[in-house]
C-alpha cells in the first residue's frame, strides 16, 4: 500500500526526505551496522543529497551509512563527464565524506561480460544485508530505475536499451552516446525495505496518475510500486 505526501513546494518536500535519510544513517540498523541506501540520479535527488549533507554538518555527524547506486551507462567510456558515478562523487559521495568502499555504482568495466557483472552486483547487494532505503524518481515515461516500459516485474540487475527520450532527457545526442545501461531491476527495487519517491513536474503527473491508481502494468514500471508494503510518494508542486 502506498502512502502519498503532498508537498507545497519542492523545498519542503526535498527537505522531508533528507531528514529521513540522515537520522536512518546516524542511527544504523538494530545490531548496530550501517544502514543501505539505494541512490538515485538527477537534478531532483541532487537537491536532496545536499540537504542531507547540510544536515550532517550542521549536527557534526557523519552518516554511518553504505550506498549502491540503481544504474549507470554503459560501455562507461561514452558517458565520460555525464556518467552517474561523476555525478554521485559530487553530489553525494564527496560532501557526505564516503570512502570509495562505502559507495559502489554499477559501473561494468571494459572487457568484462556485463551478465557476469550483473549477478556479482546483486550478490554484492545481498552480502551487504540488503537494501534498507531506496530513493527513487520517476520518469516522465513511468520507467524506474533504467526499467523502461517493457520491463517486467521479475527483472533483476541487468543490460538494457535506453528509450529516446530517456537519452534526450539524459542530455545525449548521437551515435556516440550510449544507448545502453546497467540498471538494477525492479524486482531488486522491490526487494528494499522502504522506498521513498519524489517526483514533481506536469510532464511526470501522467507517470505519476498511473503509477498510483491504474493496475501494475509494464507500460509504466512506477506502477510495480504498489506491490510493496512500504512505499511513500512525496509529491511536490513547483
Amino acid at each position: 500500500m502506498s502512502k502519498v505526501i503532498h508537498h507545497a513546494d519542492v523545498e519542503t518536500a526535498t527537505l522531508a526526505i533528507a531528514k529521513e535519510c540522515h537520522e536512518l544513517a546516524v542511527n544504523g540498523r538494530e545490531d548496530g551496522s550501517r544502514c543501505v541506501f539505494g541512490l538515485a540520479t538527477g537534478n531532483t535527488m541532487a537537491s536532496v543529497y545536499k540537504s542531507w549533507a547540510n544536515l550532517a554538518l550542521e549536527n557534526s555527524m557523519h552518516p554511518q551509512t553504505q550506498g549502491f547506486n540503481l544504474d549507470e551507462f554503459w560501455p562507461l567510456a561514452e558517458a565520460g563527464e555525464q556518467s552517474f558515478g561523476a555525478f554521485m562523487n559530487e553530489h553525494f559521495r564527496g560532501p557526505l565524506g564516503l570512502g570509495e568502499d562505502l559507495f559502489r555504482v554499477p559501473a561494468c568495466p571494459a572487457g568484462l561480460d556485463p551478465v557476469d557483472f550483473c549477478q556479482s552486483w546483486e550478490a554484492a547487494i545481498q552480502n551487504a544485508g540488503g537494501i534498507d532505503l531506496q530513493l527513487l524518481g520517476i520518469g516522465a515515461n513511468g520507467h524506474i530505475g533504467f526499467n523502461e516500459p517493457g520491463s517486467p516485474s521479475s527483472s533483476r540487475t541487468r543490460l538494457v536499451d535506453l528509450a529516446e527520450t530517456t537519452r534526450l532527457r539524459a542530455g545525449f545526442v548521437g551515435d556516440s552516446a550510449p544507448r545502453q545501461a546497467i540498471t538494477a531491476g525492479i524486482a531488486t527495487i522491490l526487494k528494499a525495505k522502504k522506498i521513498l519517491v519524489f517526483a514533481y513536474g506536469e510532464d511526470k503527473a501522467d507517470a505519476i496518475r498511473k503509477a498510483l491508481h491504474e493496475p501494475p502494468h509494464s507500460d509504466c514500471p512506477a506502477s510495480y510500486l504498489q506491490n510493496h508494503p512500504n512505499v511513500v510518494w512525496h509529491l511536490a508542486t513547483y
